[in-house]
């Protein structure tokens, strides 16, 4: 009989003690900051240029394009650490070059690569926000300003030496901008083996070829609105 009553003493014991801990782990919660109306995602927004889309289309082979993704919460306030990842469902027409982050935001630079559609996918948690892309022949729509290279040259860059890049960014009236400063970088990024970029300024890079290979010099402005590219060989 008293084995039996240090068994049900146990169980309640052992439920209590399961109580408490499920309620202590919810208090923990709060106590450490875990809000789930602040800190998890419950939506993503896809901008171009900084309006926002759902679709883009017209954009012509060759043509890149800066998409920004933000992630948001219940509150409609951005989640300072809502990672987002960009994919495209078809790099064969549509490529995602590189991504980036500044402040909130996350940034995918896509390249038109074949006339199709696919759709460019920003996932970050549990939500996923699907944006149309369309490649075309030709362009729709108003003029859009753009990045011109100047002085792009098929000629490889001997090991050892090094080359200048110059760029313009051009507004949607057809006028080269002298004040809008560009930002380059090289793809893939963070990696000097084949090459690297010995100085810049708002429309200019120097780059040194380090090894046998190819990268591709990329340059944006600083407003995350356009940006171009070009392939680079190193022998």
């Amino acid at each position: 009989m008293i084995k039996k009553i240090k068994i049900i003493s146990f169980a309640f014991s052992a439920l209590a003690l399961l109580f408490w801990f499920n309620s202590g782990c919810s208090s923990d919660k709060l106590k450490l900051g875990v809000d789930e109306d602040t800190q998890y995602i419950s939506r993503i927004n896809a901008y171009r240029a900084g309006i926002e889309v759902n679709m883009i289309d017209g954009i012509k082979v060759g043509e890149h394009v800066i998409l920004e993704g933000r992630a948001y919460n219940n509150n409609n306030t951005s989640v300072k650490d809502g990672a987002i990842s960009i994919t495209s469902t078809d790099e064969k027409i549509a490529k995602i070059l590189t991504s980036y982050r500044s402040a909130d935001s996350f940034y995918g630079v896509v390249r038109g690569e074949a006339v199709g559609s696919i759709e460019i996918l920003l996932a970050g948690g549990n939500i996923t926000r699907a944006v149309f892309f369309g490649v075309s022949t030709s362009a729709v729509g108003d003029n859009k300003p753009y990045i011109k290279f100047n002085n792009v040259s098929s000629e490889h860059i001997p090991v050892g030496t090094a080359r200048q890049y110059n760029a313009n960014y051009v507004d949607s009236n057809g006028a080269v901008s002298a004040s809008t400063a560009l930002v380059w970088s090289l793809i893939p990024p963070n990696d000097t083996t084949v090459a690297e970029i010995a100085s810049q300024t708002k429309d200019s890079a120097i780059v040194k070829g380090n090894a046998t290979g190819e990268v591709e010099l990329f340059v944006r402005d600083a407003e995350n609105t356009v940006a171009a590219s070009v392939a680079i060989k190193v022998q």
